[in-house]
């Protein structure tokens, strides 16, 4: 998962340089959410939504569409961090970002898409 650090760390640099300056990896703060493909952090709905954008970009023969499958997988944690950098830069402790990160509510998985799509 060092893309998500690298992703991070360009869409992100201030938030990027404050995780690191907590001694904890990048990959720390989304390893639970990436083992379970997203399950505890999103309604059934919404991660149904993400499943089938995933699977239906992954079941093309064009490059572009694989290629947009992997960028859905690797834009949560983006999104995650956009919606919440302002309040983990004033955070000292990487067990309660880690705790913020893992629970923002998402309910409307066609705007959640859409912000991903705003990230891709």
């Amino acid at each position: 998962m060092i893309i998500v650090a690298a992703l991070v760390k360009i869409h992100h640099p201030e938030v990027f340089a404050h995780l690191k300056s907590l001694g904890m990896p990048i990959e720390w703060y989304f390893y639970e959410q990436f083992s379970q493909f997203f399950s505890g952090l999103f309604t059934s709905e919404v991660l149904l939504r993400l499943w089938d954008m995933v699977m239906l970009n992954l079941s093309t023969s064009e490059y572009q569409h694989r290629k947009r499958a992997l960028w859905y997988l690797l834009a949560v944690p983006l999104y995650l961090i956009s919606k919440h950098s302002e309040e983990i830069l004033t955070i000292q402790n990487p067990v309660k970002i880690k705790q913020i990160l893992e629970s923002t509510p998402v309910y409307d998985p066609l705007v959640f898409i859409n912000e991903l799509l705003g990230l891709i």
